[in-house]
């Protein structure tokens, strides 16, 4: 596993948490950003959840047992 997918997951976990939390802790809505912004925690959760999927993968053809 590269530094680069690494990175990039941390990433985008980051996105969405900064994402919740902001839509979380708001006085006020702010309805012209919570498109945009669930847009974008919705790009960043597929590539986390592809990413995750794919080191799964990986472990699961180094380790004698299957991981679920």
């Amino acid at each position: 596993m590269s530094n680069e997918n690494t990175e990039n997951f941390k990433t985008h976990y980051a996105n969405i948490k900064k994402i919740a939390n902001e839509i979380k802790n708001q006085d006020e809505p702010d309805i012209d950003a919570l498109v945009p912004q669930v847009d974008a925690a919705l790009k960043s959760y597929a590539f986390c959840k592809d990413r995750l999927a794919s080191v799964k993968a990986l472990l699961n053809e180094k380790l004698p047992t299957e991981l679920d």
